[in-house]
C-alpha cells in the first residue's frame, strides 16, 4: 500500500512539473501574440486581413486611419461594399484576389482609395496569402503614397514647363558630356542651323565647330573639369548647314550630380544680328573718323596758310605731345585726344591779323595781346563742335601755367587739365626750337634748360621729366 500511495506520489508530482511547463509555454505563446498584435497594430504602414473574396477580417489602426473607417465598420465589410475604390478599379482587384487563391504573392500595385469622408488618397498594396486554420486568407500591406504621387506630377509638370520653355526660347539650350558629345539641344537650333535635333543628337560638337571654335570650347571643358566655380562667356562660330559661319555667344555652367561634374550646360546665342551691328558701328566710326581727320587736316592748312612762319609747327607739337603722353603711360583714349588738340592747338590764329603773324622784329605789347587771344578764340571756334573728348578745353588751356602766371583763365595746378599741361611744354619745346619773324631760334638745348629750370613752377614736372628723356634718352627727333 505504501508503494503505491508513494508510486501516485511521483506520478502527481511528474504530471505538476509537465502542468507547470505547459503553462510556462501558454504564458510565451500569449506573450508572443501580444507582442505580435502590438506590431501589427502600431505598425506605422496599413496592414489588413480579408478572405479571398475581400471581406475584411481585421485590419491596424494605420488602415483605419488610411480609409477614416474604424475596425468595427470594415470588419466582415468587403471593399466593394464599402466603395473603398472605384468601379474602373474592380477588375484588378478582383485578379489580385484570384492569384492570391492560387497562392501567389501580388504587388506593388497602385489603387486610389475613396476615404470614409470622400477624400481620395493613393495606396501601393502588396498582397501576401497566409493559411490560418487550414485556411487561405490575404495579408495586405498599404502605403500611402499620396504625396509621392503629388511630388511627381508636380515634377512631371516641371519638366514639361522646362521642355516647352527649352523648345521654344530663341537661344539653344544644349547639354554636353565631357567629351563634348551632345547629349540635348533644343528646337531652337533646327531654326539657327538648319539641322534638324535627330541629325544632330549623340554627335561631337567638333562635327558642328570651326577647328579654332572646338578648341576653345574644349578648353573651357576642361576649366570645369578643374574645378572652375565661374567661367565668362564667350563667342564660338559654328558651321551652319550648307556651310554657312554663325557666330554665337556662349554661356556654360556645371551640371554636378553627387558632388561630382557630369556634364556642362550651355546657353547659345546667335550673335549674327549683333555682330553685323557692330560691323556697321565701325564703318560708321571710321568714316566719321576719316571726315574728323579731313575736318583737321583742313583746319590745320588754315592756320598755316595766315602763318606761314609757323608751318608743320601744330603737326611737330602734335608729335612731342604724343610722344610724352605715351612716355607717361596715358591711356589710349586720352593720347588721341592730346593728338587731336594738338595738331589744331593754334586754330584761333585764323582771326589775329596777318600783319601781326607775318611781323619782323618784336610785338608791342598791344599786339602781343591780340595774339594772345588765340587761345580764347580757338576755344570759341571748337566748343560749339560736340566731340565726346574735351579739345575745346585743352586748347582754351594751352598757355596755362602752374603758378598762374599763364592766360586766358589764370589757372593753377591741377585746375588745369593733364593734357593742357603737356600740351604747353610741347609748345615751348618746339617754338624755342623754331625760328620765328621777330627772333631767331634759341635752340633744343636752350628749350631744354627753359622747361627743367621752370619745373615744378610753371611746367607740370612729371611732364619735364617725360619730355628731358625722350630728347637725352630716347632719341626723340621732330624731324620726321
Amino acid at each position: 500500500m505504501d508503494e503505491l500511495v508513494a508510486k501516485l506520489k511521483r506520478k502527481i508530482i511528474r504530471l505538476e512539473r509537465v502542468l507547470t511547463r505547459y503553462k510556462l509555454e501558454v504564458e510565451k505563446l500569449r506573450d508572443s501574440q501580444k507582442w505580435l498584435r502590438t506590431l501589427f497594430e502600431y505598425a506605422p504602414d496599413p496592414f489588413y486581413l480579408s478572405d479571398l473574396k475581400g471581406n475584411f477580417i481585421d485590419g491596424n489602426r494605420a488602415a483605419e486611419k488610411v480609409t477614416g473607417y474604424k475596425g468595427e465598420e470594415l470588419i466582415g465589410k468587403s471593399f466593394l461594399k464599402l466603395n473603398l475604390i472605384s468601379p474602373e478599379e474592380i477588375p484588378k482587384a478582383a485578379s489580385l484576389l484570384a492569384k492570391n487563391a492560387r497562392g501567389k504573392p501580388t504587388g506593388p500595385d497602385e489603387f486610389n482609395l475613396n476615404r470614409k469622408d470622400g477624400k481620395k488618397v493613393v495606396l501601393e498594396i502588396r498582397t501576401v496569402p497566409v493559411k490560418v486554420k487550414g485556411k487561405t486568407v490575404v495579408l495586405g500591406i498599404a502605403r500611402d503614397i499620396t504625396e509621392k504621387k503629388k511630388a511627381e506630377e508636380m515634377l512631371r509638370a516641371s519638366e514639361r514647363k522646362y521642355r516647352i520653355l527649352a523648345e521654344n526660347i530663341a537661344d539653344i539650350l544644349i547639354q554636353i558630356d565631357l567629351q563634348g558629345n551632345l547629349l540635348y539641344i533644343s528646337k531652337s537650333f533646327e531654326t539657327k542651323t538648319g539641322y534638324l535635333q535627330q541629325e544632330v543628337q549623340g554627335k561631337n560638337i567638333k562635327d558642328f565647330l570651326t577647328p579654332e571654335s572646338y578648341k576653345i570650347a574644349m578648353q573651357r571643358i576642361k576649366k570645369w573639369k578643374e574645378g572652375a566655380k565661374k567661367l565668362p562667356p564667350y563667342e564660338i562660330q559654328v558651321i551652319g548647314k550648307g556651310g554657312r559661319i554663325i557666330p554665337f555667344e556662349i554661356n556654360t555652367s556645371p551640371l554636378i550630380e553627387e558632388d561630382k561634374l557630369k556634364a556642362v550646360q550651355v546657353i547659345a546665342r546667335d550673335i549674327t544680328e549683333r555682330k553685323q551691328a557692330e560691323k556697321q558701328l565701325r564703318e560708321s566710326y571710321e568714316r566719321l573718323e576719316r571726315l574728323l581727320q579731313g575736318i583737321i587736316s583742313a583746319l590745320v592748312s588754315i592756320v598755316e596758310i595766315r602763318d606761314p612762319y609757323t608751318a608743320g609747327h601744330q603737326k611737330r607739337v602734335a608729335k612731342l605731345s604724343l610722344a610724352i603722353a605715351k612716355e607717361m603711360g596715358l591711356g589710349e583714349e586720352r593720347i588721341n585726344t592730346l593728338e587731336l588738340a594738338a595738331t589744331i592747338h593754334d586754330i584761333g590764329k585764323v582771326d589775329v591779323p596777318f600783319e601781326i603773324l607775318s611781323k619782323p622784329g618784336r610785338l608791342n605789347e598791344a599786339e602781343f595781346t591780340i595774339v594772345k587771344s588765340h587761345s580764347l578764340i580757338g576755344y570759341s571756334i571748337l566748343k560749339e563742335i560736340d566731340f565726346p573728348w574735351p579739345i575745346a578745353d585743352i586748347i582754351l588751356q594751352h598757355h596755362e601755367r602752374l603758378d598762374g602766371s599763364g592766360y586766358p583763365q589764370g589757372l593753377k595746378d591741377d585746375e588745369i587739365l593733364l593734357e593742357a599741361r603737356i600740351l604747353a611744354v610741347a609748345d615751348v619745346v618746339e617754338a624755342m626750337s623754331s625760328h620765328r619773324p621777330y627772333r631767331e631760334a634759341p635752340g633744343l638745348d636752350e628749350a631744354l634748360r627753359e622747361i627743367s629750370k621752370n619745373k615744378g613752377i610753371l611746367y607740370d614736372p612729371q611732364v619735364v621729366d617725360a619730355c628731358i628723356r625722350l630728347f637725352t634718352r630716347k632719341n626723340f627727333k621732330f624731324e620726321d
